[in-house]
């Protein structure tokens, strides 16, 4: 996760991985989102079963 532990649900994101690529090669692009967002957002990147 990425932002805030305590944001609310209404300043959430949840990035879906692709078919073949872990969460590990999406960590940049959230850790980037969450500063254009601001620091009361939570990005959450989560490796999809058997990939990652």
């Amino acid at each position: 996760m990425f932002g805030s532990e305590s944001a609310s649900p209404e300043r959430s994101v949840v990035i879906v991985c692709g078919a073949f690529l872990p969460a590990l090669v999406y960590a940049p692009f959230a850790s980037a989102l969450v500063e254009q967002l601001g620091s009361d957002w939570a990005v959450h990147v989560y490796d999809r079963r058997g990939k990652g």
